[in-house]
């Protein structure tokens, strides 16, 4: 790298992008011995990992991959964890689900394109997820750590020792800034920053942390900012909305274009279609996910308060009628059950549609006259699932940690 655009820090871990993209399998694991794994045919590195196990690190060497189509692999972890991570991703995207809870969710996770075996190893296996930076020329991106502790249910107190010490503001921040890369003037130049540097920033450094990461695309720094608090709004909508999933040590992953753009993006739309798709899920019209923003009704009423419909004529509220075939006492408590479960879910879609109106009443940014054609290239994707837990209670330190990263960044905001 001829220059970079940040100089950085002692603490932090700077890599160029050759460094991130040369091949490693020669290198050997430090304080092992051992050579690096051979890599599935057709796959590299990871190139723009800022977090989470690398390959050719660690006492395995196993980490984050991306095939040849394009697609990222992630490593099936050990059970439990992995079998929960693969069930989640595979209840939200299963084509049957009709789960409003679940349904919803989808806008807001890279998609599950299946698991994938290497044919050279029958024992690895690995999650073909999405790539979110698929359509980016020179990303900068963000991996946030969300909720107040960061072991599960399950952790003895040992685990839960050593997690609280790792990072001993969590608890008052609910939030964690993992890992960033930062994107230079041209598609050569980035400097990446590790967790090294995101344990060194204190409460109130936190702004610091994230001007480093805003600062790959200064001159539209505002109205990315303003981008990502209007997208976190929305994770932050269904989360105060939904009282089933305990969401442990997950991730957000923010990311934004660091080349200038000349208003060809089209991320703008994009989140506009995510919106649209997600508002068709709750009121059962998916043609609003393709409609033009100004010509479909953007809150559709249902027709009746108290009647909860079938899924045909209220999209994902269940019908709490029962058939004629059913008796006894069986049927009875199967029948009670299901209007319980209906009236769960239809609590859940009123409550979120509710939400999404009050955070969401204008899609446009307010940009100045001379730019009003340009659309801010940003994107934002949950991640990290090993430890997500079905309990039947709001997930508030997951809430918590959001509305603190929201205000953080409305912070920045003032600032500019």
């Amino acid at each position: 790298m001829s220059k970079v655009l940040l100089q950085p820090r002692t603490a932090e871990k700077k890599r160029t992008l050759e460094d991130a993209e040369k091949n490693e399998k020669e290198e050997v694991l430090e304080g092992t011995g051992c050579t690096n794994p051979p890599l599935p045919r057709g796959c590299r590195p990871l190139a723009h990992q800022v977090a989470g196990h690398r390959y050719g690190q660690g006492r395995l060497g196993i980490g984050m991959l991306q095939h040849m189509d394009g697609s990222i692999l992630k490593p099936v972890q050990p059970p439990p964890r992995g079998k929960r991570e693969v069930g989640f991703y595979q209840k939200i995207f299963d084509a049957e689900c009709d789960d409003p809870v679940l349904l919803t969710l989808q806008p807001f996770l890279p998609k599950l394109l299946g698991v994938w075996t290497p044919p050279s190893s029958s024992l690895d296996s690995y999650m073909k997820l999405e790539d979110a930076c698929r359509r980016f020329r020179n990303p900068s991106i963000l991996d946030i750590k969300i909720g107040r502790v960061s072991y599960d249910p399950e952790a003895n107190q040992e685990k839960r020792a050593i997690e609280s010490a790792k990072y001993p503001p969590l608890y008052d921040l609910g939030f964690q800034l993992l890992g960033m890369r930062v994107s230079g003037p041209s598609p050569n130049e980035a400097i990446f920053y590790d967790k090294k540097y995101g344990r060194s920033l204190s409460k109130d450094r936190i702004t610091e942390g994230l001007d480093l990461f805003l600062s790959g695309n200064v001159p539209w720094k505002k109205y990315i900012v303003k981008a990502f608090i209007q997208r976190l709004e929305m994770i932050l909508s269904w989360f105060e909305s939904q009282k089933r999933y305990q969401f442990y040590s997950s991730s957000l992953l923010l990311i934004y274009e660091g080349e200038f753009f000349d208003g060809s993006s089209d991320s703008d739309e994009e989140f506009i279609h995510k919106f649209f798709f997600f508002l068709g899920i709750l009121h059962g019209c998916p043609m609003l996910a393709v409609n033009h923003l100004y010509k479909v009704s953007m809150f559709p009423q249902p027709a009746g308060n108290n009647d909860t419909g079938s899924r045909e004529s209220r999209g994902v509220a269940l019908s709490s009628s029962t058939t004629g075939r059913e008796s006894g006492y069986s049927s009875e408590v199967e029948s009670k059950n299901r209007r319980q479960s209906a009236a769960i879910r239809n609590e859940f879609v009123a409550s979120l549609s509710r939400r999404v109106e009050e955070s969401t009443r204008d899609l446009k940014y307010r940009f100045p006259p001379e730019i009003v054609d340009v659309r801010i290239e940003c994107e934002y994707t949950m991640i990290d699932f090993a430890h997500v837990f079905e309990e039947p209670r709001s997930d508030v330190d997951y809430i918590y940690g959001l509305r603190n990263l929201i205000a953080y960044f409305r912070k920045v905001l003032k600032q500019l």
